[in-house]
């Protein structure tokens, strides 16, 4: 939605505030372009010749020197360290598809914001009712707020309650009767919110469940003209941590639904390996730490766990993250307050349907609720899931962005540490070998890197998946609608624990639980060597062999077979 005019971007529910002082540390991640800044790393020296002349700065990683500053440019940058390496942070929206319950009604209030008609089939809102959008003139409002709970953040706790006002502005020469206000709610998927057509200048209500809300205020003047103003705002929460006991009993489900664990022979492969002793670092929206699939395989810091509340006791420059880190909001709950994570999270190690079955997550969180995040908080994930002992790290995220050297390096680094790397391939149904279609991280040309396309219901390429010969490595099963992929749901009113979706980012969870399979079977495979098994150790499907360049289906046993500590893979 960057296309909305200014008066809607004002609409972004948020009171910046203004640093009354330098080098103000701030923990926030950006949540748009604007509050993006420049990203650093360097020596001390440098670092600290720059941050004194910085009006804000985040510290993303200490032990790596990294930061986010604000209030300079990237001459000015250099021109107080001319040999530090800087580069411009990026925010974006959609690196993960956010799940929205009518993306449809969100098209048509998008496209009007954007003074462009709704295509004559899409159904509109109740809160267009007797609207003629031909009329060009439109009537001005401003939509506002009526309690501080949005006052000083565009994110807000699951219990609070928000409050709008629509408020119009000066009334046209010809038509100077009040105006008519409508409300309506965006909400996500799993929100038992149903569609608004409220009437009135004041509205107000309580979400119920996590994730991203767009407010819509439908001004109607006498004319029947209207115009549509849109704020958008997070929801999130931050429970206490739920730990699993050693005397707890683990849940058990039927696995019939969750047909990805089939299609790769995953528990044929257990009777080999169950991923024991690996960890796998998830870069996305974070985990719900406490559901009953995922609390088992958390991998537990011990030493922070038991450490002084407050204090970093492991000296990694993070304090108190017993499991993982939060990149968006600064802290150690790297809550899932999206829902992405925790799907993928499950695929690759759930006691119960995780293709490693007893490997352990370290939840990273480097996306918001809305499924956007930048640049600065991937890299910094990237760094801390390989300092902080990941054997593999799932990136299910991604885009069409440019080839960023900040992102490039941090990859590199992962590989000179020996961690697998594995990468959606993305689902804009895009043939990557041509040179305008790109995505990234996947497409890395690094060794440890493992692109993953997605297969459907017939084991052939999914219609929406990225793939290319050169560009794409490995084929998994990632769904459709003929046969989602199952795994965990955030926390939701609905009391759902597992939902279906589809998508490249369900199939690279799936390599990277295989992966996992490979490094206990044979801890001292390279990433390369792991990236070959994966390639190699497959079931043919001719549908896949000028699109993939495995042209195979990712068979569990089949790698592991490739693997063993007497197989060699020269």
């Amino acid at each position: 939605m960057g296309g909305l005019r200014s008066a809607v971007t004002s609409m972004l529910l948020i009171l910046l505030m203004v640093a009354c002082s330098p080098s103000k540390e701030v923990t926030q991640a950006p949540q748009s372009q604007d509050e993006a800044g420049i990203i650093i790393q360097g020596t001390s020296s440098q670092v600290q010749t720059v941050l004194s002349q910085s009006s804000e700065y985040r510290l993303l990683n200490k032990e790596q020197n990294l930061y986010e500053v604000k209030g300079m440019n990237l001459e000015q940058v250099h021109a107080l360290a001319p040999q530090i390496t800087a580069e411009k942070n990026f925010y974006f929206d959609n690196l993960v598809s956010s799940s929205r319950k009518s993306k449809q009604l969100e098209s048509v209030y998008t496209k009007l914001t954007m003074d462009e008609a709704p295509q004559p089939s899409q159904k509109l809102p109740p809160a267009l009712k007797d609207c003629d959008l031909s009329i060009q003139e439109k009537p001005t409002a401003t939509l506002s707020l009526t309690s501080d709970v949005l006052s000083q953040s565009r994110t807000i706790n699951l219990s609070e309650t928000p409050g709008f006002s629509g408020i119009q502005s000066t009334p046209h020469k010809d038509h100077d009767s009040a105006l008519e206000f409508r409300w309506d709610v965006l909400a996500p998927s799993l929100s038992s919110i149903p569609q608004q057509d409220k009437k009135g200048e004041t509205f107000e209500f309580t979400p119920d469940s996590v994730g991203m809300y767009q407010i819509i205020l439908v001004a109607k003047d006498d004319r029947n003209a209207c115009d549509v103003f849109v704020g958008r705002f997070l929801v999130t929460d931050n429970p206490d941590v739920e730990f699993a006991r050693d005397d707890e009993e683990r849940p058990a489900i039927d696995l019939k639904h969750f047909t990805h664990l089939a299609k790769v022979e995953a528990q044929k492969a257990w009777e080999t390996a169950t991923g024991k002793g690996i960890k796998i670092a998830v870069l996305d929206t974070g985990v719900q730490y406490n559901h009953p699939a995922i609390k088992f395989n958390l991998a537990v810091n011990e030493q922070e766990k038991s450490g002084e509340v407050g204090s970093d006791d492991d000296n990694n420059g993070f304090s108190d993250d017993t499991l993982g880190w939060d990149f968006i909001n600064g802290d150690n709950k790297p809550f899932d307050d999206e829902g992405h994570g925790s799907h993928v999270s499950g695929l690759a190690a759930s006691h119960l349907i995780g293709t490693a079955k007893d490997a352990t997550v370290i939840p990273v969180k480097v996306l918001n609720a809305a499924g956007g995040g930048d640049l600065a908080s991937i890299v910094a994930g990237i760094y801390y899931a390989v300092d902080n002992g990941a054997q593999v790290i799932n990136a299910s995220l991604g885009g069409a962005f440019p080839e960023f050297q900040a992102m490039l390096e941090a990859v590199e680094y992962a590989n000179s540490k020996g961690v697998v790397f594995i990468a959606a391939a993305g689902n804009d149904n895009l043939d990557l070998s041509l040179p305008q279609n790109n995505t990234w991280p996947a497409e890395f040309d690094i060794e440890n890197v493992v692109s993953v396309a997605a297969t459907g219901i017939n084991n052939a390429l999914a219609s929406y998946s990225n793939f290319g010969k050169e560009e794409t490595d490995v084929a998994a099963p990632g769904g459709d609608a003929g046969e989602p992929v199952y795994s965990l749901a955030t926390v939701n009113t609905h009391g759902a624990q597992f939902v279906g979706s589809g998508g490249t980012s369900m199939a690279s969870p799936i390599v990277a639980g295989i992966a996992a399979l490979l490094l206990e079977t044979n801890p001292s495979l390279t990433p390369a060597e792991v990236k070959k098994a994966l390639m190699d150790g497959g079931k043919d499907v001719q549908a896949l062999d000028d699109v993939v360049g495995s042209g195979k289906l990712l068979n569990a046993p089949a790698a592991l077979e490739l693997v063993s500590l007497d197989a060699s893979l020269q």
